[in-house]
């Protein structure tokens, strides 16, 4: 499931993004009617074994058959759930990884505009910023050493 900047040359990466995220929505609910489709199946033929096992006396050869094959099959579908829910732990932080990389790049789209910003005022507006961002880094500083105190007593 990649994105190719081939296929719409003029998408842009908020788009792309957006068309990822969709993806990974319909697969995720494509996976959650699966695995309630999967669950259905296998509570009803845990319960058509359990009506037959009392009767395992009095079956015939097919009939023994045919529970066995039930059998089978309900291990079958326990192992799909398991796999599936391996499979969407694993779709899980996949989609953690994409949200943590939109995080990145929306950082570096802030950053440019930051600098945008920066390049277009004037040096009094500058010297306004830059001593704001003394201030918030004295006061950030003063807070840690406050509380690595605060730990030391």
């Amino acid at each position: 499931m990649t994105l190719d900047i081939k296929e719409n040359p003029r998408a842009s990466l908020s788009y792309m993004l957006f068309l990822r995220r969709d993806k990974l929505r319909a697969r995720a609910d494509s996976f959650k009617n699966t695995v309630k489709l999967t669950e259905l199946k296998l509570s009803l033929t845990n319960k058509l074994i359990s009506l037959n096992k009392p009767q395992i006396q009095r079956m015939g050869f097919e009939e023994l058959g045919a529970l066995s094959r039930q059998q089978i099959f309900s291990k079958k579908l326990k192992m799909q759930l398991d796999n599936s829910t391996h499979e969407k732990r694993r779709e899980q932080s996949k989609m953690d990884e994409d949200n943590e990389s939109t995080k990145e790049s929306i950082a570096r789209t802030n950053i440019v505009e930051r600098m945008y910003e920066w390049r277009k005022s004037s040096p009094e507006e500058k010297r306004r910023i830059l001593e704001k961002q003394r201030r918030e880094r004295l006061a950030k500083q003063q807070a840690n050493y406050e509380a690595e105190v605060g730990k030391q007593l």
